[in-house]
């Protein structure tokens, strides 16, 4: 069984629904629209699995068609390798606006003013990082959107994304 369909079937397990899957067109329109090409493991989920859902804390996996791209920032490259807390420095608004390069949000964490966003580009394209009002990270071990999605499926997300597991 390929990873794609482990996660159907865990989905299924779980009774969490995600709409049907995206044809390749509407992927590329998607693309063309927005002038840059998804992470490849993001992209064949979109094909393969399907186009958002809910997660198993209750929060929602966001559609392709909803998702809020900035195409002025989408293709600088994201700035960082790292976390970075800036409420402990003495960071500008315009450094920390540079934290929004290069990266889209997938999930609003509601009540928590934080988010989940897929890092485009930069060294860190294709990892997940955890966005909030006072700082981002990577999760711990770093895991592209696939590690990052099943580690969450299979109940260990929250605070455990930043722990190593090994």
């Amino acid at each position: 069984m390929d990873r794609f369909e482990q996660i159907k079937k865990k989905l299924n397990e779980k009774g969490l629904e995600y709409n049907p899957p995206l044809s390749l067109e509407e992927v590329e329109k998607f693309e063309k629209k927005n002038g840059f090409t998804l992470p490849d493991e993001y992209r064949n989920f979109l094909l393969k699995v399907g186009n958002g859902g809910e997660m198993i804390d209750g929060f929602d996996l966001w559609q392709l068609e909803g998702l809020e791209i900035d195409r002025e920032t989408i293709n600088v490259k994201f700035p960082l390798t790292d976390c970075w807390v800036w409420e402990d420095e003495d960071a500008d608004e315009e450094e920390i606006r540079k934290v929004s390069n290069g990266n889209f949000e997938l999930i609003e964490v509601e009540g928590e003013g934080a988010t989940w966003n897929l890092i485009v580009t930069g060294e860190c394209a294709g990892e997940m990082w955890f966005f909030t009002s006072f700082g981002v990270q990577p999760t711990v071990p770093r895991r592209g959107f696939l590690d990052w999605f099943e580690f969450w499926l299979d109940g260990n997300g929250g605070e455990d994304y930043f722990f190593d597991q090994d």
